[in-house]
């Protein structure tokens, strides 16, 4: 490892060349693709180290563009040994049953194959596995439940697969274009994927230790995983683009994202700098069918469409969990950017409004 911060970062960057250069023959929709490719083959090498991570979905408008030998490549360079597959079933207890089969024998990782087509494919089960450290069910023929851990690679294939609101935020998506590669540099790609495995798992960690041991603070978009981001994220934007722009580049579009602009912005007229609990606020709106107070008339009527279940018996407990989830990032508002920032005081989590200084 070279002393000078300068010169360990010139060979970090010239690792991330040839590791980019290992995925010429697939055909991506935009270089960001390449880059979130190889944060997939990063990711895999240390999830048995972190809590949660985000999820993988390779995605096409059509077959024989490589996202399944992709993943496969990814595993054997891992495990030396190829993925297994799994299908996810549409019924939500038997999803989540799969789910746990799968995590319960800790392999290093899953490929969940051919997703059906969808413009908003949903699987609650899915959502919560990939943002929970455990995932719990009942035990077949055991009178108690049973956890198993989810640090597990989570792989996705699909063709012309749309995700949901939930998974958007929890999903890397590697897109590839509809061309397909004339001729495949590599037909035995088994073999040639045990051939480089030692090679590829050298430079990776050379540019994750290179950027724990040289590196500066970096600056990235907010994601929710943060152990994730440190070990992977982090070390790639030294010589790439930010692949955690990914998770939010859905998001942005989203027409929800406006609406979670108007809460925030309606706190923000209610409380300026002062810190609220959920259940304050849920007592304002009237939640549980209280008495709504009269300024939070439009904030009830925003969230009766955005969150209805804030408005419920558990409308703070569902409040916090929308706060949280949702209102954490920013917002533009007008010409101010806004966000919930979240503190405990006391042991009781309490929120207020951040407005981004000028400048």
């Amino acid at each position: 490892m070279p002393e000078d911060p300068i010169a360990a970062r010139q060979l970090a960057q010239s690792f991330l060349s040839d590791l980019l250069a290992q995925y010429a023959d697939y055909r991506f929709e935009s270089e960001i693709d390449r880059a979130v490719a190889l944060s997939a083959r990063m990711s895999i090498l240390v999830r048995k180290d972190l809590d949660i991570a985000p999820g993988y979905l390779l995605v096409g408008p059509e077959r024989g563009t490589g996202k399944t030998t992709l993943a496969a490549i990814d595993h054997v360079i891992a495990t030396g040994h190829d993925i297994p597959v799994a299908m996810l079933e549409d019924d939500e207890d038997k999803a989540k049953q799969t789910l746990f089969a799968a995590f319960a024998s800790s392999p290093t990782a899953v490929l969940f194959d051919n997703l059906p087509a969808s413009t908003q494919y949903a699987s609650t089960a899915l959502s919560q596995a990939i943002t929970k450290s455990h995932v719990e069910t009942r035990g077949f023929y055991l009178q108690r439940n049973v956890k198993a851990r989810t640090n597990v690679a989570l792989y996705l294939t699909g063709n012309a697969v749309t995700l949901d609101e939930d998974l958007q935020s929890r999903i890397l998506e590697i897109r590839f274009s509809p061309e397909r590669p004339s001729k495949w540099t590599h037909p035995d790609w088994l073999t040639h994927a045990r051939s480089i495995r030692e090679d590829v798992r050298v430079k990776l960690q050379f540019i994750q230790r290179a950027f724990i041991l040289r590196g500066g603070p970096v600056t990235g978009l907010l994601t929710r995983f943060n152990s994730w981001g440190s070990r992977v994220r982090d070390p790639l934007l030294w010589g790439l683009p930010d692949v955690g722009g990914r998770l939010s580049e859905l998001e942005d579009t989203n027409h929800n994202r406006l609406v979670d602009a108007q809460v925030v912005a309606a706190l923000e007229d209610r409380y300026r700098s002062d810190k609220f609990t959920a259940g304050e606020v849920a007592i304002c709106i009237g939640a549980g069918d209280g008495l709504c107070t009269q300024e939070f008339w439009d904030l009830r009527s925003i969230l009766a469409e955005r969150c209805p279940s804030t408005l419920g018996k558990a409308g703070a407990r569902a409040l916090g969990c929308y706060f949280r989830e949702y209102l954490r990032r920013w917002f533009q508002v007008g010409a101010r950017r806004l966000r919930l920032v979240e503190t405990t005081e006391k042991g009781l989590p309490r929120w207020r409004v951040e407005v981004e200084p000028d400048g």
